[in-house]
């Protein structure tokens, strides 16, 4: 059986990541950075098995950004940023593992291919699925304290929601994030 069909039928089960790998781990509910968290780019992941995990980042009085994710996410803190974690844990990016088979946040050229991609929506228990592409996820050069501003909107490329039975193509460029909720993704030059 192909993987594109084990993973249609969820007969492959995303497990959860060890920190066996990782030098450095981070828990709590509450981080900031330059004090207990280095500044840099780390990966998020999900401690539970059965529910969604959520972040939020804030500097000062101003959240730069808040979301939910059920394998991981990738963030950036800066100097002084506050992350607040519940249902998972931060290593540095550069000893992350992640495994871009299905609901995943990755960089493209590091975690996943650029290229052109068909978007498959990967459960029948939810209406549509959601890839979103991010040109960055440092959300700091995007706020100002005189403006009203969303800074993640602004970092968002595109978003695109998939349904069953639909056919969606997507290009990813290197450099880029990726998000995917509730989809996956196949290589469009994939043959096999």
């Amino acid at each position: 059986m192909k993987l594109r069909s084990l993973i249609a039928t969820g007969l492959i089960a995303l497990t959860m990541c060890s920190t066996a790998f990782a030098a450095e781990r981070y828990d709590g509910n509450k981080i900031i950075a330059g004090e207990g968290i280095p500044e840099g780019y780390y990966c998020l992941y999900n401690t539970s098995e059965t529910r969604s995990a959520s972040y939020s980042i804030k500097n000062g009085s101003y959240k730069l950004v808040n979301d939910t994710f059920n394998y991981n996410a990738i963030v950036y803190l800066d100097s002084d940023d506050v992350l607040y974690m519940e249902n998972c844990y931060a290593v540095p990016l550069d000893d992350a593992r992640i495994n871009p088979i299905n609901e995943f946040m990755g960089e493209v050229g590091t975690h996943v291919r650029p290229g052109e991609y068909q978007l498959v929506f990967l459960r029948d228990s939810s209406q549509s699925g959601l890839c979103t592409i991010y040109n960055s996820i440092d959300f700091h050069n995007y706020y100002d304290d005189d403006e009203d501003t969303d800074a993640e909107e602004d970092n968002i490329e595109k978003e695109v929601k998939v349904s069953n039975g639909s056919d969606t193509t997507i290009e990813l460029e290197e450099g880029q994030y990726v998000k995917l909720d509730g989809c996956y993704l196949t290589d469009v030059d994939d043959d096999d």
